[in-house]
Order: C-alpha cells, then sequence, then structure tokens
C-alpha cells in the first residue's frame, strides 16, 4: 500500500478527479456510464472530497439486483 505522502500517491489523488470526470464525459457522449462499484479507501475519500460522488453514480457492491 503506498502511502499518502509519497510522490506517486500525491500525484494520483491530484490527478483522480480529473481522469474520472474525463472518463465521464467521453463515456456520456457515447451513450455509456460509468459507475464504480465498492470504491474504498483513498479513492471513495478523493470522489467525496470534489464531489464527484454526486456527478458520478457509486454503488456500495457490484449487486446489480
Amino acid at each position: 500500500m503506498l502511502s499518502q505522502e509519497s510522490p506517486f500517491a500525491r500525484g494520483w489523488y491530484a490527478g483522480c478527479p480529473n481522469i474520472f470526470i474525463a472518463a465521464h464525459h467521453a463515456l456520456t457522449e457515447a451513450d455509456g456510464w460509468l459507475r464504480p462499484a465498492s470504491p474504498t479507501g483513498a479513492v471513495l475519500r478523493t470522489l467525496q472530497l470534489v464531489g464527484l460522488d454526486t456527478l458520478i453514480d457509486c454503488h456500495e457492491t457490484l449487486d446489480t439486483h
């Protein structure tokens, strides 16, 4: 597991919102969708901190029922 203080992790956290936004827009334009399932740890915190969990539907599990 990477420390949040490592340069790699800091760069990943900084780029994470942009990656999700770009993927969301590209998939929406192609009549597709992005649905992160079971985001945990740093990914979930990042999505919540920048408000992406309100733009992109996130699901707690992979269960579709």
